[in-house]
């Protein structure tokens, strides 16, 4: 029996390998190169030197020159820097790199040339290759014909002389398969064994050569059309991010590190912005971006991806940036992995787990259940960022969608070679005669689960560039990119950053706001005073500042409405007689910039608009206890041996001989002691009173007396004279 159920195993096997999804060939090394327009002899020699950097660093199989940078028309009138260039993509072929010319738009004049040195040829649907001349009545110059045939194929040099030469008429015959003849030589075809299957001109002269298109490839100058560079590194299988532009180009490999840990609140934006901003003022072309942080607000991650993605050098030129994931980056860490051009996983690193925002914790016991997070503003914009930067948009789904099932799957039909990742319903395609499109190669995401990312499907999945096997050891990460370990600075928070954080912590924020607004009311009381006023000018821009640092521009309004708060203060008090819409105005606009400054943008529902209320009720209540902290301070500060020289003292000078003038008005002032008179102005504190016929500024002990009330005097100090409602 036993060995009947070996027997039967042994037939079956057969069958379960059969069964088992076939494996995705693996990728051959390749790169993009983007070729700048106009072709110059520096622009050759930039190109010449990445390839070369390229090589070193791995060995390609594949190089594709993309002709039209950033999708742009491309035109070179230079004939020798073009030749030069296409002897170099000709020695290319020669050592074994298949070099494949990608037109997206329009390429003309002798930038057709090095397109013809490359050994295959794409065009995107709107591109068009040709014409090399303008003129219609002018001949062709016999080095660049000489040229020109030497780099096309024997059976398509008539096409490309088309391209050149409006008087040809383009023939089209037999010789082993499809021959182009140029119709003025068609003696000479014939001896070299080409038979003309019509007379007619498939190409009439008087006109040039421009091919889209649907033509170049029924000529077979085109061997594909593919929209997006994407799309071309799909079609040839090379490594994921491959289609990604080399920014770096011939540039000195200047590397910076910067670990980017912690919450992504305001306060981690703007930290990493200034990191990044001064890595790159100090000429960083390449930053390595350790990402190790999370949580935070989706909207705060995206911005700082957009950051990432718009570094720019002094001259102008991209900053090449790639994310690390040595371990995780969950949640809105994924948008700045996004954000930079390439991704570099550990084994055991993990990308996009956005289980904590699907799944919150679970209430505590008592308490209402939290309603649903609405995930759709974060997929949404992850999706989006995810087609700026070339990655599979339904993989981005995955992330968020538990019911949505993914397969990879394989073009059949046609001859293009073409991988994507696709839904079931979209696996049933057909073409125009009812045959299916696509073949399931392996399901990539089971329906019933989340997508995980991880080291090990991260590059099949076309997320990272590269992998690397132990995530503490970096000398691996610096290798893939040709970096010396030496020469890689590390790059974190400065003293200035410290400094911002340190002070916007909600505890000291608030400790700013109390010493500032109590040294402020010091400052009226207290005529004479500056040490005080002083304090609170340091207290309010340090609180100020450490919020722009975390808010941005928003600290800029916030500022205005303040100040603005404290003028109607001031006139409330030293100018409108009464206590009433001015004053109040002042105070709420003193505490909404206060409370405005601690957000990180304005408010837009109604759960933030309570947050706010709650921050400036949280000012209000420090704004009475530095009331009290003010009148208590200058009430018994005069009376303390050393604070009380913190208030200036009278500047007369006591060697000068004495102004019986001024005696005699000090005489009457200290008569006053215990006079009563009444409150010609709101005394608030300060003021003014009648005494008689005299009006005296005067100040109370630290109570607000209305006019017309009686007070008494019941202190004199020098020319303060403080006074108490009777």
């Amino acid at each position: 029996m036993p060995s009947r159920s070996i027997i039967a195993v042994l037939l079956l096997l057969p069958h379960l390998a059969l069964a088992r999804p076939p494996e995705p060939d693996a990728p051959e090394p390749g790169r993009f190169v983007t070729v700048a327009t106009p072709i110059t002899s520096p622009v050759v020699n930039q190109i010449k030197e990445a390839v070369t950097r390229a090589l070193k660093d791995r060995p390609l199989k594949k190089i594709v020159f993309d002709f039209n940078p950033d999708g742009r028309e491309a035109a070179t009138d230079d004939f020798g820097v073009c030749l030069d260039l296409a002897r170099y993509i000709r020695s290319l072929r020669n050592e074994g790199v298949l070099t494949i010319a990608y037109v997206r738009n329009k390429v003309t004049r002798h930038t057709v040339l090095p397109a013809l040195a490359c050994s295959e040829l794409v065009m995107a649907p709107d591109a068009v290759l040709g014409p090399v001349t303008t003129q219609l009545n002018t001949t062709p110059d016999a080095l660049e014909l000489k040229t020109y045939e030497a780099f096309a194929r024997p059976d398509q040099f008539a096409l490309v002389l088309k391209m050149l030469d409006p008087a040809t008429p383009v023939l089209e015959g037999r010789k082993n398969g499809v021959w182009y003849v140029d119709g003025r030589r068609e003696a000479e075809a014939a001896a070299a064994g080409v038979s003309i299957a019509d007379p007619k001109p498939v190409l009439p002269a008087q006109t040039l050569g421009a091919f889209r298109p649907g033509e170049a490839q029924k000529f077979q100058l085109c061997q594909a059309v593919i929209p997006s560079r994407q799309q071309v590194e799909t079609r040839y299988n090379m490594p994921a991010g491959s289609h990604r532009e080399d920014v770096l180009m011939d540039r000195a490999r200047v590397a910076i590190r910067m670990t980017l840990a912690g919450e992504l609140d305001a306060g981690t934006d703007a930290a990493i912005r200034r990191q990044l901003d001064r890595a790159v003022r100090q000429g960083a072309t390449l930053i390595l971006l350790q990402i190790e942080c999370g949580g935070g607000r989706p909207d705060t991650a995206r911005d700082l991806a957009e950051h990432i993605r718009g570094l720019r050098s002094p001259d102008g030129r991209p900053v090449m940036t790639v994310a690390y994931i040595p371990r995780d980056a969950p949640g809105n860490a994924t948008f700045l992995a996004l954000g930079c051009r390439e991704i570099v996983m550990a084994v055991p690193a993990r990308l996009g787990d956005f289980t904590g925002v699907l799944n919150p914790p679970k209430p505590r016991r008592g308490a209402a259940p939290a309603p649903a997070p609405d995930i759709a503003p974060v997929r949404d914009s992850l999706v989006a960022l995810a087609e700026e930067q070339g990655y599979s948009t339904l993989l981005i789904r995955g992330l968020f969608e538990p019911g949505l099932e993914i397969v990879r799957a394989k073009r059949v039909a046609g001859a293009q070679t073409e991988r994507r990742f696709l839904t079931p319903d979209e696996l049933k395609d057909k073409d125009a005669k009812g045959e299916p499109i696509w073949q399931a190669e392996d399901t990539v995401k089971h329906p019933g689960q989340l997508l995980v990312i991880n080291g090990s499907n991260a590059g099949s999945l076309g997320f990272a560039r590269f992998t690397v096997p132990n995530p503490d050891d970096l000398t691996e990460l610096y290798r893939l990119y040709g970096l010396d370990p030496k020469e890689v600075r590390s790059a974190g928070p400065d003293w200035v950053d410290r400094l911002a954080n340190f002070l916007a912590d909600p505890a000291v924020s608030l400790f700013l706001v109390l010493i500032g607004i109590s040294c402020l009311f010091m400052e009226l009381k207290m005529p004479g005073a500056s040490l005080p006023g002083i304090i609170a000018a340091v207290c309010f821009i340090l609180f100020f500042w450490s919020q722009s640092q975390m808010n941005g521009q928003i600290t800029l309004l916030a500022v205005l409405l303040f100040l603005l708060g404290i003028l109607l203060l001031g006139f409330e008090i030293f100018i409108i007689p009464g206590f009433g819409i001015t004053g109040i105005s002042g105070i709420l606009l003193i505490l909404f910039g206060l409370a405005l400054a601690t957000v990180e943008r304005m408010p837009a529902s109604s759960a933030e608009w309570g947050d706010l209320g709650r921050t400036m009720l949280t000012f209000g209540m420090t704004l009475v206890g530095s009331l009290i902290l003010a009148f208590a301070a200058a009430r018994f500060l005069p009376h303390i041996p050393v604070a009380n020289r913190l208030m200036l003292q009278s500047p007369d000078d006591p060697d000068a001989p004495p102004d019986p003038e001024r005696m005699a008005q000090a005489a009457e002032d200290l008569a006053l002691l215990g006079a009563i008179g009444t409150a010609a102005t709101m005394l608030r504190p300060a003021g003014m009173a009648q005494f008689g016929d005299r009006f005296i500024d005067v100040v109370t002990d630290g109570s607000f007396v209305q006019a017309g009330t009686q007070v008494r005097v019941i202190e004199i100090e020098g020319k303060r004279i403080v006074v108490k409602e009777v």
